[in-house]
């Protein structure tokens, strides 16, 4: 509710004067014409259609395919390996443990946040060396659901920093109920987002967001240094079908230099032939008349 009121406030700041059946085509364009403006787009367009829903609007919700296309993350500049390493400095200092080793777990596993909040003790097995992927919390209808594209995986478990959690809840990743009993629930959104904020400001990151800085950090990490072929990572990402065509056009951020190491070094091993010598054999020279 408060994103949806923060959202909503400039709008109503303006146009709050005017019954909901006035505001037409015309007003959003006009909104939407301002770039300063398009975050705000979201929680109107959630506004107008639930009173249209709810048969207060009788005309089509005005903000619904305005041609906006989402920014894509493909485009951005990922952090550098240092600078993941200091994020994770920064989260052990900064953020209670568990919210540290929660993203470490994201940035070193690679696996979408809303797994992470809904990964349980009973899906780790230390012993083996696995991690259970069977569900994710969904923030939006608040209640666990499959994973994405129905992806249960199990994957090799390579944040050793879960040994030294304290298995207070079937959950791996806790925080405190503040507002009720003192009892572990799990991360959601809401709980988690502030201590993100913290770190990534701290970090140096701007508006960065953590899905850049886990998954997509670590699908080009496994990618262009640890030499993971894109059909391995697809699989991993729990992309069944046209896994390595998502991972290429949504995951994979191509660093030009290390493309060009890579393709310098492949070069360099190739054998070639020495050039068969075309100068004169050294001997006599015979007088010519």
């Amino acid at each position: 509710m408060h994103k949806y009121r923060e959202g909503t406030g400039p709008f109503v700041a303006e146009y709050g004067d005017r019954p909901l059946r006035t505001i037409d085509r015309q007003v959003a364009t006009e909104w939407i014409s301002d770039i300063g403006r398009l975050w705000t787009v979201a929680a109107i367009r959630t506004m107008f259609n639930d009173a249209h829903d709810a048969g207060k609007m009788t005309s089509p919700p005005p903000f619904n395919k305005l041609g906006l296309v989402k920014p894509s993350r493909r485009g951005r500049t990922l952090p550098s390996r240092p600078a993941i390493d200091r994020m994770h400095e920064l989260a052990s200092e900064l953020t209670p443990p568990s919210f540290a080793a929660y993203l470490f777990t994201l940035g070193w596993q690679g696996i979408r946040p809303g797994e992470g909040d809904a990964l349980r003790w009973d899906r780790i097995d230390l012993d083996a060396g696995t991690m259970l992927i069977e569900e994710q919390w969904s923030a939006a209808g608040r209640w666990f659901k499959p994973p994405k594209h129905g992806s249960t995986r199990r994957l090799p478990l390579v944040a050793d920093r879960l040994r030294e959690l304290p298995r207070e809840s079937e959950f791996v990743f806790t925080t405190l109920d503040r507002s009720g009993p003192r009892r572990r629930l799990h991360y959601t959104p809401s709980t988690r987002n502030h201590h993100w904020n913290r770190v990534r400001t701290a970090a140096g990151f701007g508006n960065t967001e953590l899905y850049l800085a886990t998954r997509h950090f670590f699908v080009t990490y496994a990618i262009e240094r640890l030499d993971l072929s894109v059909d391995d990572i697809g699989w991993y990402c729990g992309h069944r079908s046209s896994g390595a065509k998502i991972v290429r056009d949504h995951y994979l951020h191509p660093d030009d230099d290390v493309r060009r190491e890579r393709i310098a070094a492949k070069f360099a091993e190739i054998q070639h032939p020495q050039p068969r010598s075309t100068a004169p054999k050294p001997g006599r020279v015979r007088a010519v008349s």
